[in-house]
């Protein structure tokens, strides 16, 4: 193994070296990394300060004088001032009874206020908010303190309702019932994971996540493995290099050096676009401290799934990501050593693609991405070209053990050594051949003759 293994630090510190130090490598790598992070950090905050239509930071609303046409107790609108995140708790709210007329003439002394008209009709309560002619408040503070009451209102309704303190607070309460073997089990309801619903909900979810990661980078840096390896062949150092380096230890050193290039260039775009969210978030919560901007309720929500993973299932999966783009790179040599000129590339790539597209629907025609894979089809996380769209998942979500995970990575990589064992006897056989693209029965000929003659 050592034997063939001569000349892999070479090759592997001379190719990192010329992919770090490539124009064309940096000028991307800067520009993406700026553009990730000043997109979603001056974006957020732009939308935020000039195309939010929602509540506004600040109300000009002083005075609301109520005249309530319905049934029932008149609320106490006042309550609603105890709301600390509310930017209208500090309204003076008047009750005018059902005196519509005393409302109205207090209105158009008072261009900072409001009349709130309670009233009924066939389908329910209505709501009117009017405002006088030399009125002061703008449509956006009258659409917000609309909003405001609808998602409060509730309150009135439960006030109207004649209930006692006693059976109002039994209203809040939930109550939890299932149903095992036919038995209520309602006093079992605090010992339910409390994230079972996040996990059924990324259980579809990541799998396809994981997939379009996994997509990406192998479209994307998957050529550029080819490339490397068939760079010699164009050149007339092919005979000198073979002499110098053992094809496995120049395939498997330009390999992981393309690997690993890859991934720093990648963690950096991620890294920025994360940091450009944080940023953007920031920026939204100075303009609005009470920014109702789903995204950034969306940032907030993350914290709610610190119990849903774990940091060893985390980091296993993230490394049988980084495994399983190493071995499609695998791949991507083995077409690349097929390739007698850059021209058959087309056609040899297709290999790792095509490998990628059945594994997929593999994948999905076997159940492996609905999210509830039943025991049956734990085959899924054996073999190598379907673990790894679906064990990552898995494994963050806790259905299958620390030790399962360890078990897939470890045959992604023995599949990968093999493949770029196999791919160095391929480089070998066909180093100096030109000519037309073989079959795979003749190539597999060459092989066998090839290892005879060893």
């Amino acid at each position: 193994m050592k034997k063939s293994m001569h000349g892999f630090r070479e090759v592997f510190s001379f190719t990192l070296t010329q992919q770090l130090h490539s124009k064309g490598y940096r000028i991307i790598t800067i520009l993406l990394t700026l553009l990730l992070f000043l997109l979603p950090a001056c974006i957020m905050p732009a939308i935020e300060a000039f195309g939010n239509k929602g509540e506004p930071t600040s109300t000009d609303i002083t005075n609301v004088y109520v005249v309530d046409h319905t049934y029932g107790e008149h609320f106490q609108f006042s309550v609603f001032n105890s709301m600390e995140n509310s930017i209208f708790k500090d309204i003076s709210y008047l009750d005018c009874a059902d005196d519509f007329a005393i409302a109205q003439t207090l209105l158009e002394t008072e261009p900072h206020s409001v009349l709130l008209l309670l009233d009924t009709d066939d389908n329910g309560f209505l709501v009117h908010l009017l405002r006088s002619d030399d009125t002061k408040i703008s449509d956006r503070d009258i659409d917000a303190y609309e909003n405001f009451l609808n998602e409060n209102f509730q309150y009135i309704l439960l006030a109207k309702s004649g209930l006692s303190t006693e059976q109002l607070a039994k209203i809040y309460i939930p109550t939890y019932t299932t149903i095992q073997n036919g038995t209520d089990s309602s006093d079992d309801a605090d010992t339910e994971d409390p994230f079972a619903s996040i996990r059924k909900v990324l259980s579809y979810v990541l799998p396809y996540l994981n997939i379009m990661v996994l997509y990406f980078l192998v479209l994307y840096y998957g050529q550029s493995v080819a490339n490397n390896v068939i760079m010699e062949k164009t050149s007339k150092l092919m005979d000198t290099f073979l002499v110098a380096v053992k094809p496995g230890a120049m395939i498997f050193g330009k390999v992981l050096a393309i690997v690993l290039s890859s991934i720093i260039q990648f963690t950096l775009w991620i890294v920025a676009l994360i940091g450009g969210f944080i940023a953007g978030t920031h920026f939204v919560r100075m303009i609005n401290p009470h920014t109702d901007m789903l995204l950034v309720q969306f940032f907030d929500s993350l914290g709610d799934l610190s119990g849903v993973f774990t940091i060893s299932g985390a980091v296993i999966a993230l490394l049988i990501v980084f495994a399983a783009f190493l071995l499609y790179c695998a791949l991507a040599s083995v077409g690349g050593s097929l390739a007698s000129k850059p021209e058959d590339l087309s056609s040899t790539n297709v290999l790792f693609t095509m490998i990628l597209i059945v594994s997929f629907f593999c994948t999905l025609y076997a159940g492996g991405l609905s999210g509830n894979m039943r025991a049956g089809l734990t085959w899924l996380d054996l073999v190598p070209f379907t673990s790894i769209m679906v064990t990552p998942s898995r494994l963050l979500l806790g259905m299958i053990s620390v030790w399962e995970g360890l078990l897939s990575l470890g045959i992604l990589i023995i599949t990968t050594l093999l493949c770029v064992w196999f791919a160095g006897r391929l480089y070998k056989v066909m180093s100096l051949y030109k000519g037309n693209l073989l079959k795979p029965a003749e190539v597999l000929q060459m092989m066998k003759n090839s290892a005879k003659n060893e």
